[in-house]
């Protein structure tokens, strides 16, 4: 049941001990936005865009201005009322109840700038609206977002820091801990300080002498424990295993673990032991054939020890030269890890060998491992992501003449260096990347680490730096790999201006390119079809470039999937007829001939269905041989002309032609119905009788 009903965005909420209130984030109401009554024909156009915000701009969010924040309200659950727990004026995040519910700690960075360093303090507050709320940590400790923790009898919280601003790309995250009355200097675990990883997800032990959490290790995350007291790190499970999300309660926990084989999972942890308990994917994988991923682990040329991931095809016959694609992670700071992985599986059953290099830049090696790329992209990370293709050819996996490249975000810039710099791969695939690198300045969402890791460019030596970073578009005429650039429209992350300059360098330098915009998107596809587009975009591309195959076009009509809504439009019109709201789900376009998808109608006036047409949309012979499969042994042959799907068929003395074809983003449906009686002397009449409209628009 809903609880709550706000103008605002609620962007997070923590339970009171008792159950009776909850801390919640909420955000002020945009002031601009329409009537949910407003129409296209009677909303307001939107006011002026009004920013004088040092970082301006965030993926999601889009352009930020000064009058919207967000505050830690109470909310009551009995009378369902909300009120503000302090007075103040700055953003708030992460509320956290104390153990006795007597007070809620919370995050704000309350700097005279903001915008200009991210790191936030911890501020408590008495659990009573109006409170006046104390900071804990001092201005010069840099809180880590996301992360606080009491410790059962209420004294400390535990919580993330960062270091220096300059690194701020490049974090590995320290475990410290405050008192929760300010009167002692935050101090951080030396347990976890000697080990030189990263951690996340803190959890005190019951009687407040450890603290649990993951360790960010190479390819892995490890749930671990230390002593407060003194002592190591205790690692709780294997170097591969991969855990996360995870649920403590008197001594028991359980979590999600990933596996290479398998999506994540829940699993108990008994006497260190971990136990599945859930097994949603084991009826459907039993029936596929799975790859195998193997850990493997190389040189780069100056020495430095690189991991990396490499799923082989399914059914490979070891000693075998196969296709290779070498697809590469965005972050940088973040790294592949030994669970499973969606697009490594698509293309290994595709035929392909899939590798993953945690190249340097990445997580789970430690501060000078994240750190060395700081202000010198694309130097580091491609001699190590060139090695591992060469270690793939060593080991008689990679065919050195089928070989392929691509990311996405960071991955999409490293592809770009990666074709600058060498020329032996078959085809790239660059998604949301980019390669002008000082023309970001200012256009996406990375002000702050512009200025404080390379410097503004006006600057002498960070001008010198940028063209430095920017030599995949400066020196683009040295590309010789075809490649497909793909972004979204919206992205504010790494906008698609990246992506169009790279394209429309190849492009006049003629090189093999296409570039691909997506629709209202941002950085992350979430559109299912646009989701699925991508990948199918990316296969063709590896296909027809590293595989050298023939590639059969898809026609318009295979974009189509999804489920649209619009209602009936009948002319010649009547006015008492009711309103019928008409609902179409079509499937994915049949691969392979014989094959046969989704095509369901469902009419509904009111809450009645006045007709339910389940039928099939079933491919021939070739993608343009189609025919409607009723379901009752009529089969209605259609055919793709242009951009339009007709179908023509004709019952008793009726012809109907059926017409469907996208426009923009409306797919437009017609059915001109036709009277076809003889008249006198032979002569056949095809008078025209009536038209059903429908303007259909796809729903999430």
């Amino acid at each position: 049941r809903q609880l709550t009903d706000t103008k605002g965005g609620i962007q997070g909420y923590d339970w009171s001990p008792d159950s009776k209130r909850l801390a919640m984030v909420i955000r002020d109401p945009d002031p601009d936005a329409p009537a949910p009554e407003a129409t296209p024909s009677t909303a307001r156009p939107p006011k002026p865009i009004v920013i004088d915000r040092y970082k301006f701009k965030q993926d999601g969010q889009g352009y930020l201005t000064s009058t919207r924040k967000s505050f830690v309200n109470i909310f009551d659950i009995e009378s369902k009322k909300f009120e503000r727990l302090t007075k103040g004026k700055w953003d708030e995040s992460a509320p956290r109840w104390s153990p006795d519910g007597t007070r809620i700690a919370f995050l704000s960075n309350r700097k005279a700038d903001p915008d200009r360093d991210p790191a936030q303090q911890i501020y408590v507050a008495d659990a009573k609206p109006g409170s006046t709320e104390k900071a804990v940590t001092p201005d010069a400790n840099r809180v880590r977002g996301g992360t606080l923790e009491w410790s059962p009898d209420g004294r400390w919280l535990a919580y993330l820091e960062n270091d220096e601003i300059r690194y701020d790309a490049y974090q590995t995250p320290h475990l410290a801990m405050v008192r929760s009355d300010g009167s002692a200097a935050p101090s951080r675990l030396k347990a976890v300080q000697d080990i030189d990883r990263g951690v996340s997800d803190i959890r005190f032990s019951d009687d407040g002498s450890r603290i649990h959490f993951f360790v960010i290790d190479d390819r892995s995350v490890i749930p671990a424990s230390a002593r407060l007291e003194g002592g190591s790190v205790e690692r709780m499970a294997s170097p591969t295993f991969v855990g996360s999300s995870w649920s403590w309660s008197k001594g028991r926990v359980v979590m999600l673990v990933g596996r290479t084989d398998r999506p994540n999972e829940v699993f108990a942890f008994e006497s260190g032991t971990p136990r599945q308990l859930t097994k949603h994917n084991d009826e459907l994988f039993a029936g596929l054939d799975m790859p195998l991923t193997e850990g493997v682990e190389f040189n780069s040329p100056d020495g430095t020890r690189v991991g990396a991931l490499l799923t082989y095809p399914v059914g490979y016959k070891r000693g075998t030269k196969v296709p290779f694609l070498l697809r590469i992670h965005g972050g940088p700071n973040a790294q592949d890890q030994y669970n499973f992985s969606a697009e490594r599986h698509f293309f290994a059953a595709n035929g392909y060998a899939v590798m993953a290099v945690n190249y340097r830049g990445s997580s789970g090696r430690g501060k000078a491992f994240s750190r060395a790329i700081a202000a010198d992209w694309g130097n580091y990370e491609v001699v190590d992501l060139l090695a591992g293709v060469d270690h793939a050819i060593r080991m008689g996996v990679a065919d050195p003449e089928k070989l392929g490249v691509g990311g996405w975000s960071y991955g999409g810039i490293l592809t770009n260096y990666l074709i600058a710099s060498d020329t032996r791969f078959k085809a790239g695939t660059s998604g949301a990347g980019t390669a002008f690198t000082v023309s970001y300045y200012g256009a996406d969402q990375y002000i702050i680490q512009y200025d404080n890791e390379i410097g503004p460019p006006w600057e002498p030596r960070a001008w010198e730096t940028y063209q430095k970073l920017s030599y995949p578009f400066l020196k683009a005429n040295k590309i010789k790999t075809p490649t497909l650039y793909l972004g979204g429209e919206r992205d504010f992350n790494v906008p698609i201006s990246g992506s169009e300059q790279m394209y429309q360098a190849l492009k006049s330098l003629g090189v093999d390119t296409q570039l691909i915009i997506y629709p209202n998107e941002n950085h992350g596809i979430q559109r299912p079809s646009y989701a699925r587009d991508r990948y199918e975009r990316y296969l063709a591309w590896y296909d027809k470039y590293v595989r050298s195959l023939k590639v059969e076009p898809k026609p318009m009509i295979a974009k189509w999937e999804g489920t649209w809504k619009g209602q009936l439009k009948l002319l010649p019109s009547k006015p008492d007829a009711p309103t019928t709201d008409v609902t179409m789900e079509i499937g994915a376009f049949p691969s392979a001939d014989g094959q046969c998808t989704t095509w369901k109608t469902t009419y509904m006036e009111g809450s009645t269905i006045k007709s339910l047409k389940d039928y099939k949309l079933c491919r021939g012979n070739g993608a343009n041989d189609l025919f409607m499969d009723e379901g009752n042994g009529v089969r209605l042959p259609g055919r793709v002309l242009g951009d339009a799907f007709v179908v023509t068929f004709k019952n008793d003395e009726t012809v109907m032609v059926f017409t469907l074809k996208l426009r923009g983003e409306v797919l437009e449906q017609e059915i001109l119905i036709v009277d076809d009686k003889p008249a006198a002397k032979g002569v056949v009449t095809m008078e025209p009788k009536g038209l059903q409209r429908i303007e259909f628009r796809r729903t999430p």
